[in-house]
């Protein structure tokens, strides 16, 4: 079984919003789990970030403190 069976458009073909920040426009898309195990777990997986990191009202990240070394270079 293949792991992907999309079809993407090529990315200088895809329109990009203007301004500061430059994004994607909006587009069709039907995004669907291989299967109910995966499915799951990315439910598991959200939800526990979520409790962890957003505020339960708002849903608003509670810490905007980022790890230093991520933005450093692995050799």
């Amino acid at each position: 079984m293949p792991l992907s069976t999309h079809r993407a458009s090529p990315s200088s073909l895809t329109p990009m919003t203007r301004g500061f920040v430059c994004m994607p426009e909006e587009f069709k898309a039907t995004i669907r789990p291989r299967s109910v195990a995966r499915k799951k777990k990315i439910i598991e997986e959200w939800e526990t970030a979520a409790k962890e990191n957003l505020d339960p009202v708002t849903k608003q990240w509670l810490s905007a403190v980022m790890d230093k070394d991520m933005w450093k270079v692995k050799a």
